[in-house]
């Protein structure tokens, strides 16, 4: 960037006049593919009721399960063999008294 390198003032200038009209050019396309996205719904109560949910719903967070060693565990895999040996451990039959 010829201004980080200079520091000009002039450079400065052109810079942030490009960078507003960056967030103008966004902002309108956003706003135009709402108009489109709420376009679509139209007198159905039931594609607006949709949106809504998709806008106000937060996705479930994934929740780490901790292995024998204490360590965090955030992959499916790891999700699904931690509680099976875990139950492995809980059901093992008790050693013969022989």
């Amino acid at each position: 960037m010829l201004w980080a390198r200079t520091r000009c003032t002039r450079a400065k200038c052109d810079l942030n006049r490009t960078a507003q009209k960056l967030r103008k050019a966004i902002w309108t396309f956003r706003g135009a593919a709402w108009e489109e996205t709420i376009k679509q719904t139209g007198d159905n109560w039931n594609y607006l009721h949709l949106l809504c949910r998709h806008l106000t719903r937060a996705p479930a967070p994934v929740c780490p399960l901790f292995d024998r060693t204490k360590m965090r565990r955030y992959a499916a895999k790891d999700r699904t063999e931690i509680p099976s040996e875990h139950l492995e451990e809980q059901f093992t039959p008790h050693p013969s008294l022989d």
